[in-house]
């Protein structure tokens, strides 16, 4: 039985963490201040431009429209022959939490209401029609003959605007509606969604009511949601006409002329709020300030973004360019929708144009996917679009710590592969109990009571939280399915957060949060039921899943990897902090008994690969597996320790390792596949595997197919996004692929990583870059340095790097035969040999090395 008292200091501490979650990040991100580099002049504009989305005819659906946000607010613009017509998201627009009834395949949420500008029939003729998105402006523009419309999202509040420039000889009268998504009243059981329209000061409104009572009772989990949209005119009068019960329009008289559509929304969980009023004040303010103001704030944000860093690459079959190309659609993705209270879901993000049903995921954040999109922003220099994500999960804390006494038995947090915006649901205390019996074996389902199965049944109709029994048959039931044993996403999850803490070193960071979820991580481990020592003193952990192939396996390669991260990790930031030095001996025991990775030559190993050397490759487990399992050699990762982790790394000086972990690597289907010129699952694990293992000639084709996902059942598109359709009811939008290959791409050009969890950090440029491709680049390493490379004809050219915290610069010489000149602040001042520099910095230095002989002078030039 729990604790309550100790469950209530949790809950407490953690909603004290939760609290501090801006301020925390904002001390704890040093990238507001861009610095720019002195060896090159860099032209943002002409680099970022070369990605602009440009469409001299109207695409033939909304999925290829352009993407416009803020970061909080946005949607794809698609235009039709008469009109420019957008679905508006929110990313903290919920049409339930955890604790629903509903199933995750019928879950509402996200869509705030449709707009559409109509400016006449015959307005955009499908020749005569451009439409050109300005990624380094943030500015879209669409022109017919006679039309100039430019469109923007505010970057400081929730506003849309579309100024409307009319030259045409036979002007058109302008309908601005806004349109439900779905009927006015949808009522399933007790989950209601309800729409209304009105007027406010001439403007016309949509608002959107979702709440639901929780399914198991428990009162603190009723759902409140409630959102706004308001659109008005400047510039010209109009007036409110309600079309049907679904729809209402502001007309406008025709005319020539100049004229503003503003769009505002809001949304709260908060019963007491107006948002009406909230939105209409915002709009209010942007009318007021007019069109061009707001366009001048935005170029203030975006130039200052994009100016934090930058890739310029070239390839003489263009590969190189079109990798680039992508990496800088994903940033601005990523800055036009992560920047609200909640991140996007991962699914759809901001651009899901199909109403406000998510056939595919509902509202749930897949971190596996979700992940794919966030990994590279800390070398981008861009953790700051990041907040979401950690405010999501560190906000989820108190019911992950709930979660894991009430269902697991143990201390420390669980943290769902997929999870609701609230985390995971509390229970009725009983259940609880049975819950945790039945997922460690203690009972069968047969010997549970009727009020757990009948509990069950309830739960397992809507897969909450993808923890219920998937398959019930009468009395047959297993407790193993896709993320019930799945417990790696956790320590996937505080990896981030300790990363986080490399590239910024916040003390106050790590201790309010990245500690707190990496000691919640070790904890769930060292205390988990299913963790046990054997005969031989080795610990062992029992009927888990290997991610989602492998189902109540032992010792599976997930687990162990992220046992193994969480311990070290724990040990390292208590002893950084000097907290908890009584766990750290618990800690240490665990780690320095634990089972190594299962491999091919392990006795009843599961999910096997053979190297044709026959020497032992990893597994993915210790059989048996269970019931419903999925023993795919296709999907699952054999090289967990080279991708996340630190746990393999070039710098790792143990040779056994690196040998078991290159034959795994060869071994794979997927690596195999893309030898033989296929096409893979744009998020599949060998790509980055191959970057990391250094590997330049196969990174030349590996990174551009994987990106195209060519042959998959997914499209890759000129807007930045994937588009998947091939099973209409579950057609989705996503860039987790591009959001992937960015990552793969960045470490690339530059790697800052450890021989092991928690050790320093050397950086490496150029790590796994093909010697026929030119680049230069400005990312971020860890421990606060800024660090700009450029590469021509297969050498090394020169490494600048500025320190933002001071510290040690370690940095791998790429020079061997010459040694290198450093110039510190413009000043020669010392030279060095050998294979590492340990380069002593202070803060706000900057240092230029150059291959001994050279001049930083001769060497600096514009870009591109």
């Amino acid at each position: 039985m729990c604790n309550k008292a100790v469950l209530v200091a949790i809950i407490l501490g953690a909603l004290c963490l939760a609290d501090g979650v801006q301020s925390a990040m904002a001390d704890a991100v040093p990238s507001a201040n861009p610095v720019q580099p002195r060896m090159l002049k860099v032209d943002h504009r002409a680099l970022v431009s070369r990605a602009d989305i440009v469409y001299d005819k109207l695409v033939p659906r909304p999925e290829e429209g352009l993407p416009i946000g803020n970061g909080s607010m946005g949607g794809l613009v698609w235009v039709t022959g008469r009109d420019i017509q957008m679905q508006i998201n929110r990313p903290d627009v919920f049409g339930n939490n955890s604790y629903t009834a509903l199933s995750a395949h019928g879950e509402l949420g996200f869509g705030c209401g449709k707009l559409t500008v109509d400016l006449g029939e015959g307005a955009f003729p499908q020749v005569g029609t451009r439409q050109h998105l300005s990624l380094y402006d943030a500015l879209a523009k669409y022109e017919s003959p006679g039309l100039v419309i430019q469109n923007l999202a505010w970057s400081n509040d929730d506003v849309m605007a579309f100024r409307i420039e009319d030259q045409r000889a036979i002007p058109a009268p302008g309908v601005v509606r806004l349109q439900m998504l779905r009927a006015p009243e949808l009522i399933r059981g007790k989950n209601r969604a309800i729409s209304k329209l009105g007027e406010v000061q001439g403007r016309i409104v949509l608002t959107q009511v979702y709440e639901e009572p929780a399914a198991n009772g428990i009162i603190e989990g009723d759902h409140y949601c409630s959102s706004a949209l308001v659109a008005g005119l400047a510039g010209r009068d109009g007036s409110v006409r309600i079309v049907d019960e679904k729809t209402i329009e502001l007309i406008t008289p025709a005319g020539k002329g100049v004229s503003t559509v503003f769009v505002a929304t809001a949304a709260t969980m908060d019963r007491k709020t107006d948002v009406v009023a909230v939105a209409n004040a915002k709009l209010k303010k942007a009318a007021d300030l007019g069109f061009n103001a707001l366009t001048e704030q935005n170029q203030t944000w975006w130039h200052e973004l994009w100016s934090k860093s930058f890739l310029n690459l070239h390839s003489d079959d263009g590969n190189a360019q079109f990798l680039e190309k992508y990496r800088t659609g994903w940033l601005y993705n990523m800055a036009a929708s992560s920047r609200g209270k909640y991140p996007p879901e991962w699914g759809n993000q901001l651009w899901y144009s199909r109403g406000d049903r998510h056939n595919w995921s509902g509202g749930r954040y897949w971190w596996w996917n979700l992940m794919c999109n966030y990994r590279g922003l800390a070398a981008a220099d861009h953790l700051e679009l990041a907040t979401p994500v950690y405010d999501l999960y560190s906000g989820a804390f108190a019911n992950a710590a709930l979660h894991a006494k009430q269902v697991r038995g143990c201390e420390g947090i669980f943290l769902s592969e997929t999870m609701t915006w609230n985390g995971p649901e509390k229970l009725p205390e009983a259940i609880g109990n049975e819950l945790r019996d039945f997922l460690i074996a203690k009972k069968t389902f047969a010997q549970t009571s009727p009020e757990f199965k009948a509990y069950a049944r309830q739960r397992n109709a809507n897969e909450s939280s993808w923890c219920w029994i998937e398959l019930i048959q009468g009395d047959e039931a297993s407790p193993y399915s896709w993320h019930a044993h799945t417990f790696s996403s956790g320590a996937k999850i505080a990896w981030q957060f300790y990363r986080a803490y490399e590239y910024t070193v916040s003390e106050k960071w790590l201790r309010e949060r990245a500690y707190p979820m990496v000691k919640g991580m070790a904890e769930f481990y060292r205390t988990y039921p299913d963790v046990k020592k054997d005969e031989e003193g080795k610990y062992h952990i029992h009927h888990v899943n290997s991610h989602e192939p492998l189902w109540g396996a032992n010792d599976t390669h997930e687990e162990l990897s992220a046992m193994r991260a969480m311990f070290n990790l724990a040990i390292h930031c208590s002893e950084i902090l000097k907290v908890d030095a009584g766990l750290r001996p618990k800690w240490k025991e665990v780690l320095d008994n634990l089972a190594p990775l299962p491999t091919s030559d392990t006795p009843n190993a599961v999910g096997v690969i053979r190297h044709p050397s026959g020497q032992p490759a990893w597994a993915n487990g210790v059989g048996p597996l269970r019931a419903g399992s999925h023993d795919d050699l296709t999907s699952p990762t054999w090289t967990r320790p080279c991708v996340d982790y630190d746990l393999w790394t070039p710098e790792t000086n143990d040779s056994a390792l690196t040998e078991i972990a290159l034959r795994t690597l060869e071994a794979t289907p997927w690596y195999q596949d893309m030898k033989n010129g296929k096409s893979i699952f744009c998020i599949s694990e060998v790509p980055p595997t191959v970057v990391m293992m250094g590997r330049a000639e196969e990174v030349k084709t590996f990174l551009p197919n994987q990106l195209r996902a060519q042959g998959q059942e997914i499209q890759l598109m000129p807007n930045y996004l994937y588009f998947q359709d091939f099973d209409p009811a579950h057609a989705y939008l996503t860039s987790e692929g591009v959001g992937y290959s960015a990552d793969n791409l960045q470490n690339a050009l530059l790697q800052s990583v450890a021989a092991g969890p928690g050790q320093d950090p050397v950086i490496r440029v150029f790590p796994a870059w093909p010697k026929e491709w030119d680049a230069s680049f400005q990312l971020a390493a860890r421990r606060g340095f800024l660090v700009t490379s450029s590469i021509g004809k297969g050498e090394v050219e020169f490494i600048e790097s500025t320190s933002r915290l001071g510290g040690v610069c370690r940095l791998r010489n790429p020079w061997l035969v010459k040694g290198a000149d450093v110039y510190r602040n413009g000043s020669k001042a010392e030279q060095l040999t050998g294979e590492v520099f340990a380069i002593p910095t202070t803060q706000g230095e900057n240092i230029v090395l150059v291959p001994t002989g050279n001049s930083p002078k001769r060497l600096a030039r514009k870009v591109p």
